[in-house]
């Protein structure tokens, strides 16, 4: 009698651990990513994002906690919101998925923010990147890179882009506005410190500065460095309307120095 109890406490243990690790991983199953991509960024730049979307099927909200990769020192989760008319964006410590509930990080909204990249953002290239949520645990993705005006919806497409007929997207005839800035001591020597162009059209910065700084533009999540040997060049193609901040980020400045207001057509 001893000897069948004894078998059946085994028997439940056993049960029990295959249970559970049925459990286990049926919670990774329960939360999807997909879409998920990098935009190219110049060697310079030296923070990059992810954007991707995550679809809960489970029946209980979870949370995206922390991320990591070996491309990046740090990464962090970021948020733009609309202040005063302006786009600004914040760091948040998590990202909460409702159950049965889709959420979309895309350019512009929440997204993934790579600080102080270890290797250059190349397009066609992919790096991993892991994901860590409160209840389903870790979960490890291959990041494509894509261009600079990739979003989802290029993403989604992209089996169907390829069955088409191959064409180089010709940049060479958009209508290019330049502006010349000189910053001296953190700050724009320039009355003026909004910059307007027209959607469709490129946004060229011709910036020219006494010391090395890191860019922010808020809105497009682009990073750039200038330094203070030459004049720096940088484009941007216009391709959301709003007025969006350009942040000077480091240890002696941390403030906006311009802004570059995008119009409808």
């Amino acid at each position: 009698m001893k000897r069948r109890l004894w078998i059946s406490a085994v028997y439940c243990i056993v049960l029990g651990s295959w249970i559970s690790s049925i459990a286990t991983a049926s919670a990774h199953v329960e939360v999807v990513i997909s879409n998920s991509f990098s935009r190219t960024l110049p060697p310079n730049v030296q923070n990059g994002a992810v954007f991707l979307e995550i679809v809960n099927k489970g029946e209980k909200e979870d949370f995206l906690i922390r991320s990591t990769t070996p491309i990046a020192r740090a990464v962090e989760f970021h948020q733009h919101t609309h202040e005063d008319g302006l786009m600004r964006m914040k760091k948040i410590d998590s990202i909460p998925i409702m159950y049965n509930t889709k959420v979309s990080l895309s350019p512009g909204g929440l997204h993934i923010m790579l600080l102080d990249l270890k290797q250059p953002l190349i397009e066609g290239e992919n790096f991993p990147l892991t994901l860590f949520f409160k209840k389903s645990g870790d979960i490890t993705i291959s990041v494509p890179i894509l261009g600079t005006d990739a979003n989802l919806h290029t993403k989604k497409n992209k089996d169907d882009d390829e069955k088409q007929p191959k064409s180089e997207p010709n940049t060479t005839n958009l209508p290019t506005v330049q502006f010349e800035l000189v910053i001296k001591d953190g700050k724009v020597q320039k009355s003026g410190k909004t910059f307007r162009v027209k959607k469709g059209e490129i946004a060229e910065f011709r910036i020219s500065s006494n010391e090395p700084h890191v860019l922010h533009l808020h809105g497009y999540d682009i990073e750039f460095r200038i330094d203070d040997k030459s004049q720096n060049i940088f484009q941007v193609k216009a391709n959301a309307t709003g007025r969006f901040p350009v942040e000077m980020h480091g240890a002696k400045y941390h403030h906006t120095i311009f802004y570059l207001e995008v119009y409808p057509k």
